[in-house]
């Protein structure tokens, strides 16, 4: 089985690849949420992770899984980013350090490249973002065009394919310039799921936030959006952005990990909840088990090459339907 776990991690990203029964995990967001799902599933090796950046929101779960005896990590991806100056950033480059000395493990940059930089399994793990300029100047200094550089603009953007066919694409936190190389780089690029950047924040201002989603639903096509957030952060997704989302498709199925704000003022009481609230879940460890914030929680997805969903899909709209007050993704709607 072929499988891509979206991890309930709160405001970051972290999810773990699977098939054939060799593992690789796509960024690490602190907190307890992926140690939990490698546990429950029985992960002891890695073949590889990668790290779109080095936000903490993306980074910050590895340390503990470097510095564990119950793990051993053959691969890192990563950019270096010398703009992060703070301990906890510290504290991974130790750990990564660490794990090269005892488990020998690969530590490499990342930037887009026409083949496929390994294999998971029967997965392919593509990079097609940053280009490799932007790496070799680094976070605070310039691209090609003169534009600064920052963390973001060095996020790598993961297409994950299963047996030739293109089926996830992690876009990380890349900004406007990553979005035109991709545009200008690949043809016909449609890919049925995609993890949506900056967890359907902000990448500017209000304007440039609705042309961010429009030029990225016309680029990839997605049948499903997911955005990985949490509900006390931001209050992602913007409205704005689902908006014009499915004003560019409105078939598109939206789905979050935990609820927003934006759709519901509240949440059921702890130790309370309504008969049937929870059915939808994956009984995969997620974040907002204790606070119930969550949407979707923990999110699976399954591949068999030839094609690919999202599991207990129906079941989570029946949970917007019957619980959300008012679903930014629309699934009250006739159409959904």
């Amino acid at each position: 089985m072929t499988q891509i776990i979206i991890i309930d991690v709160g405001h970051g990203n972290a999810a773990i690849i699977e098939s054939d029964q060799v593992y690789g995990v796509i960024d690490a967001a602190p907190g307890s949420a992926l140690l939990d799902n490698l546990d429950i599933m029985g992960v002891k090796e890695i073949e590889h992770v990668f790290l779109s950046h080095a936000d903490h929101d993306h980074v910050g779960g590895l340390t503990s899984i470097l510095l564990s005896e119950d793990f051993s990590v053959k691969n890192i991806h990563l950019n270096s980013d010398s703009t992060k100056l703070g301990p906890h950033y510290q504290d991974l480059l130790a750990a990564i350090e660490d794990s090269v000395v005892r488990n020998d493990t690969n530590v490499y940059h990342q930037y887009a490249q026409k083949l496929p930089i390994c294999m998971i399994g029967s997965i392919a793990v593509n990079i097609i973002a940053p280009q490799i300029s932007t790496i070799l100047s680094g976070a605070g200094g310039r691209t090609l065009s003169g534009a600064t550089i920052t963390s973001n603009s060095q996020s790598a953007v993961y297409l994950i394919s299963d047996k030739g066919k293109d089926i996830v694409l992690f876009g990380g936190d890349m900004d406007d310039h990553s979005l035109d190389f991709i545009a200008r780089t690949r043809q016909d690029l449609s890919v049925p799921v995609l993890v949506y950047p900056h967890h359907g924040g902000h990448v500017g201002t209000a304007a440039r936030d609705i042309a961010f989603a429009e030029k990225i639903s016309k680029l990839f096509s997605p049948k499903f959006v997911l955005f990985s957030t949490g509900r006390r952060k931001h209050k992602n997704p913007l409205k704005t952005v689902v908006d014009k989302l499915l004003e560019c498709n409105s078939e598109l199925r939206i789905v979050c990990t935990q609820l927003s704000q934006n759709c519901s003022e509240s949440v059921p009481i702890s130790g309370n909840l309504p008969p049937g609230y929870s059915d939808h879940l994956e009984e995969l460890p997620y974040s907002s088990r204790a606070s119930q914030e969550f949407c979707a929680g923990t999110i699976r997805i399954v591949s068999t090459g030839e094609s690919v969903k999202i599991d207990k899909i129906h079941a989570h709209s029946a949970f917007v339907k019957s619980f959300v007050a008012s679903p930014m993704c629309r699934i009250y709607s006739e159409k959904n």
